[in-house]
């Protein structure tokens, strides 16, 4: 679904000043989504749409749902980005190299052990 232009900034920031407040159910999140890929950011043409907009909602309440429609996106791309970021973070460094020697055989010797005392105990 392609989103069409944002609200101004000054209300995605005042959408974002109480937490509780900016969040929308997934309910209003379709809701709002099927009015705004139906018709863009034409708040009048929302408000005459009956089959879309069965609620019928009026411009400033539209307006306030789209421009809260909109921080989520936005708080979703920033979220994506962070996570996108730590990982590429973590892929740069340089991990140290494990060597394998003769100590490795006692270790394959433990996880075996261990792997025995798991399943004795799935058994009981």
């Amino acid at each position: 679904m392609a989103l069409h232009s944002h609200p101004q900034t000054d209300d995605l920031e005042r959408a974002d000043k109480n937490p509780r407040r900016s969040q929308l159910s997934a309910e209003k999140k379709r809701y709002i989504a099927k009015l705004i890929a139906k018709h863009g950011n034409n708040y009048e043409s929302m408000v005459h749409d009956l089959t879309a907009n069965p609620e019928q909602l009026t411009v400033a309440k539209l307006k306030k749902l789209a421009t809260k429609f909109y921080a989520s996106q936005e708080k979703k791309r920033e979220n994506k980005k962070d996570a996108m970021d730590i990982d590429t973070s973590l892929a740069q460094q340089k991990l140290p190299k494990v060597e394998e020697d003769e100590g490795d055989t006692s270790l394959k010797k433990k996880k075996r052990k261990k792997k025995k005392k798991k399943d004795k105990l799935l058994i009981m």
